[in-house]
């Protein structure tokens, strides 16, 4: 599979800081335990938080279409990822 490429907003500029908020007690497991806590994204507020930009999408469901149908990998297209 190639590398995939997305773009960036052109107006965002060089020194913009982008930023995720953890809680205190995240904050203290990651630097104890040097270990990032993930959630699982079934139960994140908002359904549209981590899915996969539009040109990613696509890019994964072309490349799940050239594997042909011998193909024994459970994941069969971009929403296997997903949901």
């Amino acid at each position: 599979m190639s590398p995939v490429f997305l773009e960036i907003d052109d107006e965002l500029e060089e020194s913009q800081k982008l930023w995720r908020y953890l809680d205190l007690a995240k904050f203290v497991s990651l630097l104890e335990k040097k270990a990032l806590w993930l959630a699982r994204a079934d139960t994140f507020r908002d359904r549209h938080e981590g899915r996969f930009p539009d040109e990613m999408r696509r890019t994964i469901e072309q490349a799940y279409k050239s594997f042909g149908d011998d193909d024994k990998s459970p994941v069969k297209d971009a929403d296997d990822f997903q949901d």
